[in-house]
């Protein structure tokens, strides 16, 4: 019952939340809005969603009867038998009825209601399919802004370092002109200024690529158009998340978008197999006409009587044949008709059976089988593929998370130790080439330090794409 009113408020407050406004940074927040409002393929999943609500209109408009204005007019001749030498004999008539014609649906053995629910699960879908979108355009941001921060934050820090090797280096090669070291230590003296450059250069590389990444993600020409101040990293005390692994996986199972289309697909496909099995229950409907109406020649006014009809009708699709009955009733009101020919009250009954003419009947069965179990195939499988990608991402963010605070005190520990090697180099109690190793692993641990606060937040927006709701 607990866990039942947890995901409840949940539920309620993924409505009234965006994923927009649970950006903490104000920059990504402005590239999301502006991702939203420009992308493409949002534009095209809005559509439809427009055409799923126009369907859905369509279907709830089926319960009501159809009213139609109607008017009528015939002209023709009569012929009658006459003495063979003048032949026959002909007469023009002409008749006309005008008034109202209403048809009504009075049960079609369940096609109206499932017709209705299906369209509406379709209309639910067509919603999950633009959630499903839009989230996935905003991870994509997310995981490439982060991506971005970290490389700045990286580009930053081996910026400074890089400044200080390079000083170092042309320390040493003062140190080996005046011959106090070998060659062997002015290239190993190279090679530690020539690591510490590459991860520079790769840090500015990737900060450039993500820079352009993000820009093409938010469908704007450059970052320069979002207003807004850039960060110049990520916090540096990475925060944990506030759920264990099965709560994650829990909220994935209740409120992930693609596991709700799944289930949709299967109620949608029992309301086919529904629709499609209702042709072989007998549907019934009702006809009613009422005006006035009546038939002169035509060289008379056509006196114009009361005039009703009602007609039942019997349709039943039996497995690949059709039967259909059909019972009209008419009546004229005789005290308005002039004419004494006029029929007053007409009762007709048609019967028709047709042999194999619904042979579709057996095709779209045996297709609402099939598309169900499929959706019932599809559901299983994404169910399994939502849990191993919870499991696999909140593992990775757990690794991150472990790793990024372990190599963020190892860098604190090196920043004290090379403040420490700078004043003894001075002193001459640490050879430069010391100092430089000890640069080149400050470095190192920095690259590190940076890749695991990246793998901790992707991992993180991932999670938060997969259970719809803000981890931390």
């Amino acid at each position: 019952m607990i866990k039942q009113v947890k995901y409840l408020i949940v539920f309620f407050s993924l409505i009234v939340t965006s994923s927009i406004s649970k950006a903490s940074d104000q920059f990504l927040d402005m590239c999301l809005r502006f991702a939203q409002a420009r992308d493409k393929n949002l534009e095209v999943a809005e559509e439809q969603v427009k055409l799923s609500m126009t369907r859905l209109i369509r279907s709830t408009r089926a319960f009501l009867p159809v009213l139609s204005l109607e008017r009528k007019y015939e002209k023709g001749k009569t012929y009658s038998g006459a003495d063979p030498s003048i032949g026959l004999l002909s007469q023009e008539y002409q008749s006309e009825s005008l008034g109202f014609r209403a048809q009504q649906p009075i049960f079609e053995g369940g096609r109206l209601s499932n017709t209705y629910k299906y369209d509406n699960s379709m209309l639910a879908s067509a919603k999950y399919n633009y959630t499903k979108i839009r989230e996935e355009l905003f991870y994509k941001i997310k995981a490439t802004y982060f991506e971005f921060l970290t490389a700045k934050m990286r580009y930053i820090k081996l910026k400074k370092t890089l400044g200080e090797i390079n000083k170092l280096s042309e320390r040493v090669e003062l140190e080996y002109h005046a011959k106090a070291i070998s060659k062997l230590d002015l290239d190993e003296a190279k090679n530690f200024r020539d690591k510490v450059e590459n991860m520079f250069k790769e840090a500015e590389s990737t900060m450039a690529l993500t820079k352009r990444r993000l820009a093409y993600f938010a469908n704007i020409e450059s970052l320069d158009d979002i207003p807004g101040v850039i960060p110049e990293g990520l916090p540096e005390d990475v925060p944990e998340i506030s759920y264990v692994l099965d709560e994650c996986i829990n909220f994935a199972v209740q409120n992930n978008v693609e596991l709700k289309m799944t289930k949709l697909q299967i109620e949608m496909a029992k309301y086919k197999r529904r629709i499609i099995d209702s042709k072989i229950i007998p549907k019934i409907y009702l006809e009613g006409f009422y005006g006035r109406s009546g038939e002169a020649d035509v060289s008379q006014p056509i006196p114009l009587a009361v005039s009703w009809s009602l007609l039942g009708k019997l349709s039943w699709g039996l497995w690949g044949n059709s039967l259909e009955i059909d019972q009209n009733t008419t009546k004229t009101n005789p005290n308005e008709a002039t004419n004494p020919n006029a029929r007053f009250d007409t009762n007709s009954l048609d019967i028709k059976f047709s042999f194999f003419d619904d042979l579709n009947y057996f095709v779209d069965s045996k297709e609402s089988k099939v598309g169900f179990n499929q959706a019932l195939a599809s559901y299983d499988e994404s169910n399994k593929k939502t849990i191993m990608e919870v499991d696999k991402s909140y593992s990775e963010y757990r690794d991150s998370l472990f790793s990024a605070k372990v190599l963020k005190d190892e860098i604190e520990i090196k920043e004290r130790k090379l403040e420490l090697l700078r004043k003894r180099n001075q002193l001459y109690e640490v050879t430069t080439l010391q100092l430089m190793q000890e640069t080149v692993s400050y470095a190192e641990t920095v690259f590190q330090y940076s890749k695991m606060m990246y793998t901790n937040y992707s991992n993180v927006s991932n999670l938060e794409r997969l259970t719809l709701m803000p981890l931390r």
